[in-house]
């Protein structure tokens, strides 16, 4: 997590005193903030800075904190800031409806700053972390485009006594397609004896294996139906299903 100093919490509250109190516990914890005290003024606040979260109060005249969240949440670029709401006791009820519209969280008035400051940790450390886990996904899914062996995942499928008889296709790469000339939009979500009836027993003994025990094995093996000899290296990142890398060693052995 970043130094506190660079996060910007955004406090929007039509009371004075509450804003005072509010700036003063979340500015003094190190978080840089910006006060703000109707609906609209939020709405213009979030296209000029970058925030990572935002205190907003339930009861405003006008345009009220449950029609700001929702507005929020409909738009793209801010839907993924996390909005506490701020209410007073009698108000806790309403909550509910602020849960609908997407907030995170509520704190209550009059303030305790340990919990204020304890919601905020933890949604701004969520968020962090839910957008870290975006990023590493989309340089997971570059990678899994770009890799030129093949790829695939797999789920398995048994019998009433656990054998495996069976396997689903659940995803596979480009390099998948082209070293077996099977296509995703033709396999995924069908099983291999669908797409290969003839398949030897051989290859779901393995995977089933791999999927059950959780075993990583390597090992080379033809393909009857593909007319094609393959270097395959099988492992389960859980268990029930199997993933596969693997080249087309068909020349190489040839020539050997």
């Amino acid at each position: 997590m970043r130094d506190k100093s660079s996060y910007t919490v955004m406090i929007v509250d039509d009371n004075l005193e509450n804003l005072r109190v509010a700036a003063g516990i979340v500015s003094r914890a190190g978080y840089e903030v910006i006060l703000v005290r109707n609906g609209p003024d939020v709405l213009e606040g979030v296209k000029k800075h970058k925030l990572d979260a935002i205190l907003l109060d339930v009861m405003m005249p006008g345009m009220d904190g449950f029609e700001v969240c929702k507005r929020l949440k409909e738009d793209s670029d801010t839907s993924e800031i996390p909005v506490i709401f701020v209410s007073a006791k009698s108000e806790v009820i309403s909550i509910e409806k602020g849960f609908e519209v997407g907030g995170a969280d509520y704190v209550t008035k009059p303030y305790s700053s340990r919990v204020m400051l304890a919601r905020l940790k933890t949604h701004i450390e969520a968020s962090e972390n839910k957008l870290e886990l975006q990023a590493s996904e989309a340089k997971y899914r570059g990678l899994f485009k770009c890799m030129p062996s093949g790829f695939a995942l797999h789920e398995v499928v048994c019998d009433e006594n656990g054998k495996a008889v069976d396997y689903i296709f659940l995803d596979i790469n480009p390099a998948f397609e082209a070293l077996t000339g099977m296509k995703a939009g033709d396999v995924i979500g069908k099983t291999i004896k669908e797409l290969q009836p003839q398949i030897e027993q051989e290859w779901i003994d393995t995977y089933g294996q791999v999927a059950m025990t959780g075993e990583t094995l390597e090992f080379e093996r033809f393909s009857g139906p593909l007319s094609r000899r393959y270097w395959v290296r099988a492992f389960s990142p859980q268990k029930g299903q199997f993933a596969t890398v693997f080249q087309d060693i068909t020349d190489r052995k040839e020539q050997t």
